[in-house]
């Protein structure tokens, strides 16, 4: 199998998961130190152009299909979902793959397409806003509560959102997304919505031509930061309501392939209301393979051309917990030291799932030294300020 963006712990997760099946996995990445490319389970390193090259890209991993044959490609970052996709046709006759038609992974990649079409299709959103100029914006969230939530249309929303959380600070954050938006050649509208307190829920989903075939249901129990970036503690669990609106929200999309749909349990009034559609595993499929859903495993048999049916059941142990610990638990610890006896004693638990994978212990030192960077980094800017 070819796996994308070997830079991402996704592809690393992936990875794992096939490997250990005794699948071979080539890897991609433009960075020669990925950490994926030190896993015992990848079999074939790929340096690839950069992926903001778009058709030096493009041009590279067609050449690399045709010339070799892989079982399949399973997609870990959304730049490569959006360069296949655009030129499935070329890419589909020389590997199988996994992707809805062009429209609806516009719904995925484009964060603004897909509040209008839940808003059009009766699924419930934060208040939201949506515009280009700051002073439009500043104008359209004038009654709505705080704290808000500002971000761009694409890209990796862990890294691409502020929060506001008082009413002069917001012009400042709208033009800081729509400067990164900029760097990145992009020209799009801006997002502002209310911050909705309340328990996260994620999905993810295994579509076969927009009938679910396996499922995975979990919750955020710790976020890095704390008010809603990347999980650091999170739970499998299920829940008949969730059940019945994942099924109801993919029964208005024919998906084919992977999806990750993530949910708010707003306090307020009890509804449940989307805050994310992604086009790939996201951060909970370390837990779902510890769980018992080998989502990589099972896109591979579709791919391959078994025939896979849910019927009806979500099987997968229920209360199973994963800490995220390299960088995220660390820097969760350093700005919260309070937490530091209770996570240290998770870490020890032989029982709780992490990402300290003692079979697999090159990616881990990788990521260890990315995430001391990431603290001297930190300290650094701190010691800068005045």
């Amino acid at each position: 199998m070819l796996v994308t963006a070997g830079e991402y712990r996704i592809a690393l997760s992936v990875t794992r998961a096939l490997g250990s099946f005794g699948i071979p996995v080539a890897v991609l990445s433009s960075e020669p130190k990925a950490m994926t490319f030190f896993s015992r389970y990848c079999t074939q390193k790929i340096l690839t152009p950069p992926d903001y090259e778009k058709q030096e890209y493009i041009s590279f991993l067609e050449k690399l299909v045709r010339t070799q044959t892989f079982s399949g490609l399973i997609f870990c970052d959304d730049v490569s979902i959006d360069y296949v996709g655009e030129n499935r046709e070329t890419f589909r006759r020389h590997v199988p793959f996994l992707l809805p038609a062009q429209e609806w992974l516009g719904l995925a990649l484009d964060k603004i397409q897909m509040l209008r079409f839940a808003v059009d299709r009766g699924i419930d959103i934060p208040a939201t806003v949506i515009g280009e100029e700051t002073d439009q914006l500043v104008d359209l969230t004038r009654g709505m509560n705080y704290p808000l939530i500002v971000k761009g249309a694409g890209g990796d929303s862990s890294r691409h959102v502020q929060i506001v959380k008082e009413e002069d600070k917001l012009r400042n954050a709208i033009e800081l997304i729509a400067g990164i938006e900029k760097t990145r050649g992009i020209n799009r509208q801006i997002i502002v919505q209310e911050y909705v307190t309340g328990q996260i829920y994620s999905a993810i989903v295994l579509c076969n031509e927009g009938s679910i075939v396996s499922a995975f249901m979990m919750r955020k129990l710790l976020s890095y930061p704390s008010w809603g970036g990347i999980c650091v503690e999170g739970e499998s669990f299920y829940d008949g309501e969730f059940r019945d609106v994942i099924n109801r929200f993919f029964t208005k999309i024919p998906w084919h392939g992977i999806a990750e749909v993530e949910f708010v349990n707003d306090c307020r009034d009890g509804r449940l209301k989307l805050i994310e559609l992604s086009e790939n595993f996201n951060w909970g499929l370390d837990l779902a393979v510890a769980s018992g859903v080998n989502l990589p495993l099972f896109a591979y048999r579709l791919i391959r051309g078994e025939e896979l049916r849910l019927n009806g059941h979500y099987n997968y142990q229920i209360g199973k917990k994963f800490l995220w610990f390299l960088p995220e638990g660390i820097l969760h610890m350093v700005d919260h030291p309070h937490s530091i006896p209770g996570l240290t004693r998770k870490i020890m638990n032989p029982f709780l799932k992490s990402d300290l994978w003692q079979k697999d212990f090159r990616p881990v030192l990788h990521q260890i030294r990315y995430t001391a960077w990431r603290l001297k980094t930190r300290w650094q800017r701190g010691a800068a300020r005045p």
